[in-house]
């Protein structure tokens, strides 16, 4: 087992380090942030990995402060990334010196440890899913560098809740998901600390967490706000629209369409036959069209330009279509107008030398 976990450790290791490398090139405000937040996990994945890997207990005491500096460094990481994604960097600057002067002060305390053994020391275990393991026995100073750094960690999860109570629920789910997240991770954390069982094994979730961040910061695509705002733009625009699933059955229409038809969204199956009712057969062969409809009764012109386009995904494959229905009624009836007046005199309504001549 341990040998296993000390693959996954490092090739945790390695796409942290790749993750960090592409955030760090990254041209989006946030991503130098992300990188320094990934980057730091890299130290007590790293030191958790000597601990697990080495029978040796010199090398897996240097486990132990790669493992607790690099906390007290993903803390500080931690803090700036968030302080930037909720955009309170500037209004939090004495909290964020203050805090990174603890978490100096805590790194140096736990350096001190190489004399005083005030903060932990090593304990022998026997054959550990096979061989000799050294574990952390904890004192004064780890405590004192847990509790800060639950602390802040908790500072931290304060400040993202407030930020998706905050905030327009649908941008909340970026906030939220990186909550359950940190809470899952701290949980894990947590039941290694009171549980003492032989191997910590948390580690990888830290791991995972970076691998969200980096994912959720710089190519999350918040997909509820993109419909939102689609919806709104569709709803909004002069052009009445229908959209339909790759069988052609109606499945949205805009507040211009439901009154061109004069139905309700709970309406949407007689789309077809209104349709049909108002425009004849207006259906063309092939996935994309566009035809005019032009109908003259009692004197009166309705008259609409129609469009269908059909809608593919990435693969394009085709999932449904859209219909687009634009009256030009009110144009052709000017166009009529502007005809008779050139042909015709204002007074009598007689023809005139145009009209004649037209003839």
């Amino acid at each position: 087992m341990r040998l296993a976990l000390s693959v996954i450790l490092t090739l945790l290791v390695l796409i942290l380090g790749s993750c960090s490398f592409f955030a760090f090139r990254s041209k989006k405000p946030i991503g130098k942030a992300v990188a320094y937040l990934v980057a730091s996990l890299i130290p007590p994945v790293i030191g958790n990995l000597f601990i697990i890997a080495s029978p040796y207990e010199m090398l897996s005491k240097v486990g132990c402060y790669i493992y607790f500096i690099g906390m007290d460094l993903v803390m500080l990481t931690l803090i700036h990334f968030t302080l930037k994604y909720c955009g309170h960097e500037k209004h939090a600057k004495f909290i964020k010196i203050s805090l990174y002067a603890l978490l100096a002060l805590d790194t140096i305390q736990l350096l001190v440890n190489i004399g005083t053994s005030h903060a932990f020391t090593m304990e022998l275990m026997t054959n550990v899913y096979g061989s000799d393991y050294y574990r952390f026995i904890p004192k004064v100073g780890q405590t004192i560098h847990r509790v800060l750094d639950y602390f802040i960690l908790g500072g931290v999860l304060i400040n993202l809740i407030i930020k998706s109570i905050l905030t327009p629920k649908i941008y909340a789910e970026k906030y939220v998901v990186i909550i359950i997240a940190m809470l899952a991770v701290a949980g894990w954390q947590t039941f290694y600390i009171f549980s003492r069982t032989p191997v910590d094994i948390s580690m990888i979730g830290f791991g995972a967490f970076g691998v969200l961040i980096f994912a959720l910061s710089l190519y999350y695509r918040p997909l509820r706000l993109l419909d939102r705002m689609l919806a709104t733009i569709a709803s909004k625009m002069p052009e009445a629209l229908f959209f339909f699933d790759k069988s052609n059955r109606c499945i949205w229409a805009n507040q211009k369409a439901l009154q061109l038809l004069d139905i309700t969204e709970n309406d949407l199956d007689q789309v077809h036959p209104l349709l049909k009712k108002l425009l004849g057969e207006y259906e063309k062969e092939g996935l994309n069209w566009q035809s005019n409809y032009i109908s003259l009764e009692e004197d009166m012109i309705e008259s609409y330009e129609i469009e269908k386009h059909s809608i593919n995904d990435e693969k394009n494959r085709l999932v449904g279509s859209y219909l687009s229905v634009r009256d030009t009624s009110e144009e052709q009836r000017n166009l009529q107008r502007e005809s008779f007046n050139a042909s015709h005199d204002p007074l009598t309504k007689a023809l005139n030398r145009a009209g004649y001549d037209a003839l």
